[in-house]
């Protein structure tokens, strides 16, 4: 079963139209303070400060939420669901992709043809050749009539 969040909370059946300031006004009046706001379509994340008061949010059946937030609130018309996320996350999740640790290759005007290729090399096979001769390839092409060129 997956790791549940103490700080994160989940929020489902959002408006698809809810902005970040739509979520932190309706949680304004909940304790504690909210660090972070993830909206997709129709549903998202928020994230505490303090597990503390994630907990307080989010009610169980042995404690009613602290909060008039609670799961089940209206949001602009929806029945807003709130619980712990599931699944840890990295820091940067929100951040974006991550980064390439090279730069991707650009065509060049440096061109390479390779003759007495057999009928059945496919390009593949031409890049895979390439890159074992330690080239960087951005694009190959083998002669679609098979006349051994690529």
């Amino acid at each position: 079963m997956a790791e549940v969040s103490p700080t994160r909370l989940y929020l489902g059946n959002l408006p698809r139209d809810v902005t970040k300031e739509d979520i932190q006004a309706h949680f304004k009046d909940a304790p504690g303070n909210i660090t972070e706001v993830k909206l997709m379509n129709g549903f998202g994340f928020i994230e505490y400060e303090d597990a503390m008061d994630a907990r307080d949010v989010v009610p169980t059946s042995s404690n009613d939420s602290l909060s008039d937030v609670e799961d089940g609130s209206d949001l602009n018309g929806s029945r807003l669901t709130v619980q712990f996320a599931r699944g840890s996350r990295q820091r940067n999740e929100f951040a974006g992709p991550p980064e390439r640790p090279h730069p991707r290759p650009r065509r060049t005007a440096h061109r390479m043809q390779i003759n007495g290729l057999p009928g059945e090399t496919s390009w593949q096979d031409l890049k895979d050749f390439a890159r074992r001769s330690g080239l960087d390839v951005v694009y190959s092409e083998v002669g679609r009539d098979r006349d051994g060129k690529g």
